[in-house]
C-alpha cells in the first residue's frame, strides 16, 4: 500500500509492485513503466550487423538499459527490475542476504553528485564534512534498514557501516518504555543488538 499527500488530500493506493520511491506520485511511476516494456533479465549477447557476427565477452547485457542515476525516477525503475527478476528463496535467511545485496544497489555515497542549490535533501551535507573541507552539498544515503515481517525481525546499517545490527522485534516487546542507542554505537555492534537496544545503552 501507498500512501501519499497531495495538495493537503490523503491519496491511498494499492501497490500490486512492492517497492515505491519518493516522488513524484505512484500513479505517475505506474504510468512511466510503460516507457520500460523492453526490460527483460535475458541477455542478447550476439548480433548479425549486417555481414558481421557481434559478441558480448560478458553476460549482464541484459541490465545495460536498466536507468542508472540515482534520481527516484530511476531508482523506481531499477526496484522493479530487481524485484522481478533476483532470485526467490524459501530459505528466509536467504531471501534477506538476497535483499541486502539488493539493497547495496541503492547506496548513494557522498559526492557521488553534488547540487549547487543551498536546499536540502535526503542526508544533505557538504561532501568534505570528515575531512573539514567545505565542499557543495551532496545527498547520500544516511542509513538502510530491512524487515523480515514473518520473523519479527528488523535490519538496520549507517552509512558508516558494512554490517548489519538486527533486533528481535518480539523480544523488544518486553519493554515498557521507549529504548533509545546512537546508530554509530549499533554500528559498533553488528550481528543481534536486541540486548543492548532493551539495556538502553548509551543514551
Amino acid at each position: 500500500m501507498v500512501i501519499e499527500w497531495l495538495d493537503g488530500e490523503q491519496e491511498i493506493y494499492d501497490n500490486p509492485l512492492g517497492v515505491m520511491t519518493n516522488g513524484p506520485t505512484f500513479p505517475w511511476h505506474l504510468t512511466n513503466l510503460g516507457n520500460w516494456t523492453h526490460l527483460t533479465n535475458v541477455d542478447q549477447s550476439s548480433a548479425a550487423s549486417g555481414p558481421f557476427d557481434v559478441k558480448q565477452p560478458d553476460s549482464g547485457i541484459a541490465t545495460a538499459a536498466l536507468p542508472g542515476s540515482s534520481t527516484s525516477v530511476g531508482r523506481f525503475i531499477r526496484a522493479v527490475f530487481y524485484s522481478n527478476f533476483t532470485e526467490k528463496v524459501a530459505d528466509p535467511d536467504k531471501a534477506m542476504h538476497n535483499l541486502s545485496r539488493i539493497m547495496n544497489n541503492f547506496d548513494r555515497p557522498r559526492a557521488l553528485s553534488t547540487s549547487p542549490a543551498t536546499g536540502g535533501g535526503e542526508g544533505m551535507k557538504s561532501q568534505g564534512i570528515d575531512s573539514g573541507n567545505a565542499g557543495p552539498p551532496t545527498e547520500y544515503t544516511v542509513w538502510t534498514n530491512m524487515a523480515d515481517l514473518s520473523r519479527g525481525q528488523f535490519f538496520f546499517r549507517s552509512y558508516d557501516a558494512f554490517s548489519w545490527t538486527s533486533c528481535d522485534l518480539s523480544a523488544l516487546e518486553e519493554a515498557n518504555e521507549p529504548r533509545a542507542m546512537l546508530t554509530s554505537q549499533l554500528d559498533a555492534l553488528g550481528g543481534d543488538g536486541t540486548k543492548a537496544l532493551l539495556a538502553g545503552m548509551g543514551i
